[in-house]
Parts: C-alpha cells; sequence; structure tokens
C-alpha cells in the first residue's frame, strides 16, 4: 500500500530521489568506462584472431598461401598497424597492389582493413594498445617472461620463426607457428593477450589479467 503511494505520488520525484538517480547513472557510466578501458586490447586480440581465421580459410578456398603481417613490409613489427593478404601469384612478396595475375593482393583477401599505413590498406590497433608483452605499463604491470604455452614472449611482441613478423597459412590451412602479444600501455595492471598459431593451424587466443593466463 505505502510502496504504491509512494510510486503514485502526485508532487512527482523529491531533490533526494533525484540525488539517487544521479548518482546510479554516474556510477554506471563510471563501470561503463572501466570495462571499455580494460577491453581495448582483448578487442585488439580479436581483430588478429579474426585475421587469422580469415587468412586461414582463404587460403584452403583458393589453394594460395595467405599472410597476416605485423611489419607492414617494413621490416619491424608496426606501431599500431597489422594487414592480410593473400598471395595469389605466389612470389611470397609483400602485398601487391597488381600482382603477377593483375590481383590486388590485400582486396582479394576478402577481410575487411579500413585503416592505412605506409599505402597498404590495414587494421589499426586501438589508441594505447601496443604489439608487446614484457614491456613495463604506467603501474608496473608486466605479462613476465612466458606466454600462455611457455614460449617466451619476444620484446616486439611478434614471432613466427623463418617467417619473422608475418604469419602465414598454406592450402592446407597449416602454418608457421608463432605468436601475437598485445597489451594496453594505458592500464596500471599490465592488461593483455595473446593469439596463438600453432603449426597444425589451430589458432588460440588468451588474456591476461594482470597476474596469471586464462
Amino acid at each position: 500500500m505505502y510502496l504504491i503511494g509512494f510510486f503514485k505520488n502526485p508532487k512527482g520525484f523529491t531533490l533526494v530521489e533525484l540525488m539517487i538517480v544521479v548518482a546510479l547513472i554516474a556510477i554506471l557510466g563510471g563501470l561503463a568506462y572501466s570495462n571499455f578501458k580494460r577491453t581495448k586490447e582483448k578487442i585488439a586480440c580479436g581483430d588478429v584472431y579474426s585475421a587469422f581465421q580469415s587468412a586461414k580459410m582463404r587460403a584452403i578456398s583458393t589453394g594460395s598461401s595467405a599472410y597476416v603481417d605485423f611489419d607492414m613490409n617494413g621490416g619491424a613489427v608496426s606501431d599500431n598497424f597489422f594487414t592480410v593478404y593473400l598471395d595469389t601469384d605466389g612470389d611470397a612478396a609483400f602485398g601487391e597492389t597488381s600482382n603477377a595475375n593483375g590481383d590486388n593482393e590485400f582486396t582479394v583477401s576478402n577481410f575487411a582493413m579500413p585503416d592505412a599505413s605506409g599505402g597498404a590498406p590495414g587494421v589499426a590497433l586501438p589508441e594505447g594498445v601496443k604489439f608487446g608483452g614484457k614491456a613495463t605499463s604506467p603501474g608496473g604491470g608486466t605479462m613476465g617472461v612466458y606466454g600462455p604455452t611457455w614460449g617466451v614472449i619476444p620484446d616486439d611482441g611478434v614471432t613466427f620463426g623463418a617467417s619473422g613478423n608475418r604469419a602465414s597459412f598454406n592450402s592446407q590451412g597449416t602454418a608457421a607457428a608463432g605468436s601475437v602479444y598485445l597489451y594496453d600501455s594505458t592500464d596500471s595492471r599490465g592488461a593483455g593477450c595473446a593469439v596463438i598459431v600453432s603449426s597444425t593451424g589451430i589458432i588460440r587466443k588468451y588474456n591476461w589479467n594482470g597476474s596469471s593466463w586464462n
């Protein structure tokens, strides 16, 4: 009875009630912002994971090798870009816009890449997210030395053996084994994540919560 009367208050909301609503909105907004900050590196790892899956499927469906490149043909891992291309002419060169078959190897990869770096289409990492793992964040957080599969985390965050800074998938869907590590440079815990590719082409994603992999 009293509860019904409260909701049917003809005088409208009281100042106290309005203050409570505003406080709740502020708390929920703060939680949403905090969650956004925590998930930036997970969004980036999701993009990398999707790139690997797409490259693998395109390699299998076309019979051509597909690459996910993290140095944008620059010799060192890019600060915040990666790209995908399908090597339809088999020359193993960095993505060509008009190869020996007349193909644009970026567009035939069928992977959406809205950003650009050095003239090549690519995917940009979210602001503050970087390749790497052992780098220390502002609050002192770090992933340490070993990744989720006990491999040593590379200083630049990317390693694919003889393939260097690019992952390659062949027509059977197998790959040069390697890993990509990313971290949020603005997160005091050193939050990060990893995408690991096995030689059989299996792709796995892991998250670092500041103290352990999961």
